[in-house]
C-alpha cells in the first residue's frame, strides 16, 4: 500500500533505463498518504526511500512527481 505499480515502474526507469539516466536523478521516493507504510523493493536503494514525507526539501529536489490512485485525485 502506498508504492504502487506505476510509481515502482517510474522508479526503477529512472535508476534502471539508460535514457531516463542521462536526463535525470531520483531525488526521493516516499508516501505522503499512508507515510508509515514500508517502501520494500529489491531494485530501490533504501537510501532512495524518504524516512518521512516531511523531510522532502532536504533532498532538494527540482521537480516532485505524485503518482496517485484516481481516487485520491477526485
Amino acid at each position: 500500500m502506498g508504492f504502487g505499480a506505476v510509481g515502482k515502474y517510474l522508479t526503477k526507469a529512472i535508476l534502471q533505463n539508460p535514457d531516463c539516466q542521462a536526463k535525470l536523478e531520483l531525488a526521493f521516493v516516499g508516501c505522503a498518504v499512508h507515510p508509515d507504510a514500508p517502501l520494500e523493493d529489491p531494485d530501490i536503494p533504501k537510501s532512495a526511500v524518504l524516512g518521512s514525507i516531511a523531510d522532502f526539501a532536504s533532498t532538494r529536489p527540482d521537480l516532485i512527481v505524485e503518482v496517485a490512485h484516481q481516487s485520491v485525485s477526485r
